[in-house]
This record gives structure tokens, C-alpha cells and sequence, in this order.
């Protein structure tokens, strides 16, 4: 549905107030989360060392539900951010359109850089594709649980799910952070690119002016 709608890069997925969720479909004595999972008691949970084995359900605690959170606190702040640049960019072409008619160049000037300023500010931060990893992320992590979540105790005891929970969680965590990196490599890839046609560029320029200034009878 996500996907279908063309809503992976807003912030649907980010954690929502709990009046937003009145179905009323589980009684208010029991304590679950919104996705209609027995939530523990944060008594009980474990300190995570990072190297000591855990059951399936303290996995989830520890590293699923803190992930899947993570990414939810992050997606409000980089969507209002998206929003306001789009705000901004959509300003400045009105400011830019009215000074225009009005004559008023050498401000238009103005006005269209620091237009060009944020529109690659925008494209270099991209948040939009941030979003869209952390939706993506959010969604397959809610999928995880709530399989996780319809097994009985004597499937969830079973080696094979046992092991499709941790290879699917650890995967989507995984995925999410080759993803970030890979787009960080792809900006510094395309940099160097340009800073490599840019030296030939200017070499070619050099040598075509060099060959310009030989005169046609210098030659034997």
C-alpha cells in the first residue's frame, strides 16, 4: 500500500500519537504496542552487551523495536525539512517572478542565486531518499514482527523460524545502512568525475590555444 501510493517519501511511517489509533479492538488492561503486539514489561528487558546470547523475543527487543524507532524519530524532522526547502525554493521563484516585472534586474539576480543555492543544497542533502531508505526499513521491520507475532510458541521455538527472524532483521538493518553508504559513495564517485572532466577540459582547451598560436610557415 506503501509503495502503491507513492508514500515512501513522506512521513507516514514516523511514530504517530497514540489518539490517532481509537479502534478499540484490544482491551486497555492489556499493554500492547500499535501494531497490536503484547508489549513487554520494560522491567524485564535486558541490557543489550552486544555479545552474550539472547531468545528470539529479547532479540526483538533489543535490536528490532530500537531500529524500527530510531528510524520512526528520524523521518519527522527530514520530512518538515524536505517540506520547508520545497517552501523556500517555491518563494523565491514568486519573489523572482514579481521583481522581474517590476524591472528590478540586478535583484532578480540576487533572488536567482540564492534560489540555485538552496536547489542544490536540496539535492545534496537529499533528503528524500533518506526518507525513503527509513520508510522502506520501517515497513519490512512492521512486516517481520507481525509474522514473528502469529506464530504460536512451539513455531516460534522451531530452529528454521528462529532463523528467518534474525537473517531477515539483521538483512533489513543491513540493507538500510549499504544503502546510505552507497549513496555516499555515488556523490563522491560523481565528484571525481566531474573534477576529472573538468582537467581534461582544460587541458584540451591549452593545448588547442598552443597549437593556435604556431604560425603555418614555421614548419620546414
Amino acid at each position: 500500500m506503501v509503495a502503491g501510493a507513492n508514500l515512501n517519501s513522506t512521513d507516514v511511517a514516523r511514530k504517530h500519537n497514540k489518539r490517532i489509533y481509537q479502534h478499540h479492538q484490544f482491551e486497555p488492561s492489556v499493554a500492547r504496542n500499535r501494531l497490536g503486539m503484547v508489549q513487554p514489561d520494560p522491567a524485564s528487558w535486558k541490557t543489550d552487551d552486544f555479545h552474550s546470547p539472547v531468545k528470539p523475543d529479547d532479540y526483538v527487543v533489543l535490536r528490532l523495536i530500537p531500529a524500527k524507532e530510531f528510524y520512526e524519530a528520524r523521518i519527522p524532522s527530514y520530512a518538515l525539512e524536505e517540506r520547508l526547502m520545497k517552501l523556500v525554493q517555491f518563494s523565491l521563484t514568486i519573489v523572482a517572478s514579481v521583481l522581474s516585472y517590476l524591472a528590478m534586474s540586478q535583484t532578480v539576480v540576487t533572488v536567482t542565486a540564492l534560489a540555485g543555492g538552496v536547489t542544490a543544497w536540496a539535492e545534496f542533502s537529499d533528503r528524500k531518499s533518506k526518507i525513503e531508505r527509513y520508510t522502506g526499513a520501517i515497513v519490512q521491520i512492521r512486516r517481520l514482527l507481525i509474522w514473528w507475532n502469529t506464530l504460536s510458541d512451539v513455531e516460534k521455538a522451531g530452529m528454521n523460524n528462529i532463523s528467518t527472524l534474525i537473517d531477515n532483521g539483521e538483512a533489513i538493518i543491513s540493507d538500510e545502512r549499504v544503502a546510505w553508504r552507497s549513496t555516499a559513495s555515488d556523490k563522491k564517485d560523481t565528484n571525481k568525475d566531474e573534477n576529472q572532466r573538468r582537467k581534461v577540459a582544460a587541458t584540451t582547451s591549452s593545448g588547442t590555444s598552443s597549437d593556435s598560436k604556431i604560425s603555418p610557415g614555421g614548419e620546414d
